[in-house]
């Protein structure tokens, strides 16, 4: 039986796990560095940082994405029921209005 490969996001996932141990390890660094080296090691921490802002990013637009495909594809199937559970059931509600004196 073959085993089918590992899927691609996993791979973005350990990515980010990576980035942020690297993060948790200059933190550790940096205090217990001297002053000349914790200003190297800020500007190794503001570019790991960046980095993982932009993997983090990268990865919410394409769970968006995906979850956009979905709706587009239920909504192209089938739009009745889709905007019916988009919108909810029909309520029957009693609107009391008092008139104020």
């Amino acid at each position: 039986m073959e085993t089918t490969p590992p899927v691609s996001y996993q791979k973005r996932w350990e990515r980010e796990k990576k980035v942020r141990e690297e993060l948790n390890l200059l933190r550790k660094r940096y205090k217990k560095a001297s002053e000349e080296e914790k200003k190297e090691l800020v500007k190794l921490r503001e570019e790991l940082k960046s980095r993982l802002k932009l993997l983090t990013t990268a990865e919410r637009l394409r769970r968006k994405r995906r979850v956009r495909t979905g709706e587009r594809a239920a909504f192209i199937a089938n739009p009745y029921t889709f905007t019916k559970t988009l919108l909810g059931e029909e309520r029957e509600v009693a609107f009391k209005a008092t008139r104020m004196k």
